[in-house]
């Protein structure tokens, strides 16, 4: 295992390697993707490097809102663990993956390329299908006007 992340009233706590970070959308700092947070504790438990206002991803990209929108997930027990770079926690059917799966907040578990045309490409999974979307409905109101 690799790190273990949970909730504790209202932030979301994560620890790694003997490191414990605190943290909670809303602060003062901001990510790359445009996220604000608050953090307390040490950014090391998630390699996160500290620029003035800035936080800057290593190892876990995206971290802090994968963790949130995962513990906020009605889906998501308690804790949440992220199985150590070149382990995974195997799956339920018996099968497992040669290489990523969904063992890992890791970024060899976790980065993708995104190939787009006539799209701005998506940052984070979840700005895919909203990205199509919109793409194709802008293309579908210009046939409607006969553009």
């Amino acid at each position: 295992m690799d790190l273990a992340a949970w909730r504790e009233g209202g932030w979301f706590l994560v620890r790694r390697d003997g490191k414990e970070l605190r943290f909670r959308p809303g602060g003062g700092l901001r990510d790359p993707l445009g996220g604000r947070w608050e953090l307390r504790g040490q950014p090391g438990a998630l390699d996160l490097r500290l620029e003035g206002d800035r936080i800057l991803y290593g190892d876990y990209p995206d971290a802090l809102e994968r963790l949130r929108g995962c513990l906020e997930s009605p889906r998501t027990g308690d804790v949440v663990l992220s199985a150590a770079p070149g382990y995974s926690f195997g799956e339920v059917s018996g099968a497992s993956h040669v290489a990523s799966d969904h063992g890992s907040l890791h970024a060899a578990d976790s980065e993708v390329f995104a190939l787009a045309a006539g799209i701005r490409a998506p940052r984070r999974i979840t700005e895919v299908a909203p990205a199509v979307v919109q793409h194709f409905a802008g293309a579908e109101a210009a046939v409607g006007h006969g553009l």
